[in-house]
């Protein structure tokens, strides 16, 4: 709510548990879902008169290729890394962008 950035990473082997940590199964939200309401009710008790813009991205990283979650027909993006001012970026396939 500050400006501030963040990432919430899961890493395993497959079968692990990444999904329920992240995800959770009905009744018992994930890291996702309790952040998320966490960051939306913070912002509510703050009170009325404040505009705050958040961005999110899901992503999966398989083989050295990023997929887009959130965009589930997109083509397999290539070629992540970070750069210190312009933040994560990827190319490659057409959601080829950058996650500043």
């Amino acid at each position: 709510l500050d400006g501030r950035s963040c990432a919430v990473l899961a890493y395993g082997q497959t079968g692990s548990g990444k999904t329920h940590t992240m995800v959770g199964p009905r009744g018992d939200p994930g890291i996702v879902f309790r952040a998320m309401e966490l960051l939306l009710s913070s912002a509510r008790a703050r009170g009325a008169g404040r505009a705050y813009a958040v961005r999110v991205r899901v992503l999966e990283v398989y083989n050295e290729a990023v997929r887009d979650l959130l965009r589930p027909g997109e083509t397999m993006l290539h070629g992540a890394g970070e750069d210190m001012l312009e933040g994560a970026h990827w190319s490659g396939g057409s959601g080829s962008g950058s996650g500043g």
